[in-house]
């Protein structure tokens, strides 16, 4: 968990750093809301929620790319090995 601009405590492991209403993941993921509570509602949801921060799209689509590119490393091993 890390801690950000505004404070908070950060669950999801792709948060890279937060700034007045946007949030930064890894990869050069932006998240930009309009309002305050908006972002608010969002990161309480998502980002900051021990139970809930994978359930995000970006983090789910970091997760399936991450799976993959596993994946796809033992696969290549495991031709070499052969």
């Amino acid at each position: 968990m890390s801690q950000g601009y505004s404070n908070r405590i950060w669950a999801c492991p792709f948060f890279s750093w937060d700034e007045r209403c946007t949030v930064h993941c890894e990869g050069g993921t932006r998240i930009r809301f309009a309002k305050v509570r908006t972002y608010t509602g969002y990161v309480s949801r998502f980002c900051c929620d021990v139970d809930s921060w994978d359930k995000c799209s970006v983090a789910a689509a970091l997760i399936k790319q991450y799976d993959e590119e596993d994946n796809d490393a033992r696969r290549e091993e495991t031709e070499e090995e052969k």
